[in-house]
């Protein structure tokens, strides 16, 4: 699937392994009937590959107003050189906004690909949007920090979860029914 961008000043071109294990993550997870929900959003690039990848649709959500407006303007270029409409927006937020947003546990699909400190300053609200899902990923966490983010992560999880690596990073993830 041919994705375009433009990140401007927000994360996200494709080449980090973060990224890509999140991308096989969505190429293998995601169906039509899901709502992808991405905190940390950057420049888009994981909502908008949920959609092309086939999700009904996709929200994103960043901390900072030059990436959501970076990610709105890749959502654009690649609704114009793919001839369509896509179902995704993104707004300037934090793990807080989840509460605000209606999650519907059998079609939503959480992302988030941010270092784990943020993670773990944001525990209630991760929690709530990881038993309100029907499948999670996890990423932005080096290798050398598995045996602490497993850790939290088992603190707030209370079922199994697999975890994969590429170069020095993990991505911890639950891909449901």
């Amino acid at each position: 699937k041919k994705l375009w961008l433009v990140p401007g000043m927000a994360f996200g071109t494709g080449k980090h392994a973060t990224t890509q294990l999140m991308v096989e993550f969505i190429e293998n997870t995601v169906r039509s009937t899901d709502s992808v929900i991405d905190i940390g959003s950057g420049s888009g690039i994981l909502a908008i590959a949920a959609i092309l990848w086939g999700a009904g649709s996709a929200r994103g959500v960043d901390v900072e107003t030059l990436a959501v407006e970076s990610a709105t303007a890749n959502k654009r270029l690649n609704e114009e050189r793919h001839g369509v409409s896509y179902d995704c927006e993104f707004w300037v937020g934090d793990f807080s906004a989840l509460r605000d947003h209606k999650i519907d546990a059998t079609h939503t699909v959480f992302l988030a690909n941010i270092l784990p400190n943020i993670f773990e300053a944001n525990a209630k609200d991760l929690q709530y949007a990881l038993n309100y899902c029907r499948a999670w990923a996890l990423s932005g966490i080096p290798k050398a920090q598995q045996k602490s983010f497993t850790a939290f992560l088992r603190q707030i999880w209370p079922g199994a979860f697999e975890v994969r690596t590429k170069e020095d990073w993990l991505i911890y993830y639950f891909s449901g029914s």
